[in-house]
């Protein structure tokens, strides 16, 4: 998907929801996601789903899925957070007999994440494919960590970027994650590296 050839490492994936924040969030009825890094919210209620990408000779990817226990050619997945929800948390959006459903889908080169088909993260996938085809980064080796704010496109006009969304980036040499008040997307090395 990625490169001519497939890249040799094994690379987690991981999407954190704040299970806290989120219903509150669909009934303000804001388009906007509060940008509120995910070291601040880590211990909150929060459900995570994960996805490994595993080394292949062929020339697609393959994805093990953990949550669901399945493997696919695709990172994509539709998860159902219903029951991870209190019966007493009412979820604006839903009363239309629409599901609590967690979107995750590549669109155009990036993650796109989306809650109850509203957009609430959408993050860049470079260093997912650097640490993929590379084992590292784009970080220096003798770079200290990178924490900033960056603009990541969500609307275009034509081929060009004319709406975007605001979120908390962190590179470090082996991971990077991408954050909001709402969600987190990281994508790491195992612990222990394996490289075929």
């Amino acid at each position: 998907m990625f490169a001519k050839k497939p890249g040799k490492h094994i690379v987690n994936l991981m999407v954190t929801v704040n299970l806290q924040a989120l219903p509150e969030w669909l009934r303000s009825g804001e388009q906007d996601v509060p940008l509120v890094p995910f070291s601040q919210w880590r211990e909150h209620n929060t459900y995570t789903y994960q996805v490994t990408r595993l080394p292949t000779e062929a020339d697609k990817d393959w994805y093990f899925h953990k949550n669901a226990g399945d493997y696919s050619h695709s990172f994509n997945a539709i998860i159902n957070l219903s029951a991870q929800f209190a019966a007493d948390v009412p979820i604006e959006g839903l009363s239309d007999g629409g599901s609590a459903d967690l979107e995750l889908r590549l669109w155009r080169g990036q993650m796109s994440i989306g809650f109850c088909q509203r957009l609430i993260l959408v993050a860049p996938l470079d260093e997912f494919i650097n640490l993929v085809n590379r084992g590292k980064t784009a970080l220096p080796a003798d770079a200290e960590p990178r924490n900033q704010v960056v603009d990541v496109p969500v609307g275009f006009d034509g081929s060009k970027a004319s709406t975007f969304m605001g979120i908390y980036e962190s590179i470090e040499k082996t991971s990077a994650g991408y954050s909001n008040q709402l969600v987190n997307f990281t994508v790491s090395l195992p612990d222990d590296p394996v490289r075929l």
